[in-house]
């Protein structure tokens, strides 16, 4: 998924599961930045393939919610949860 755009998106361990939610319509729009070696990182690549320039005094907001669960969560289940947390 790193790279690319979707309105979620998972990872699962042993025991758990987190389910990455993009919340907005900003949000769905931005490529994920994912990162699995060494330590757990996502979020929004906001400057992916071309830098992002605010003006001065302007804000930049993006919602994503995350979903923990125990246990495996499904395909099936993960897309309900998004379509039931996102905006």
């Amino acid at each position: 998924m790193h790279g690319r755009c979707a309105g979620w998106l998972s990872v699962q361990g042993d025991t758990w599961t987190l389910v990455f939610i993009a919340a907005s319509r900003e949000t769905r729009d931005d490529p994920w930045f994912v990162r699995t070696r060494d330590y757990l990182g996502i979020g929004s690549a906001l400057a992916w393939d071309r830098p992002l320039l605010l003006e001065p005094g302007a804000t930049l907001a993006r919602h994503v919610v995350t979903v923990i669960a125990d246990g495996p969560v499904g395909t099936d289940r993960a897309a309900a949860y998004a379509a039931d947390l996102a905006s």
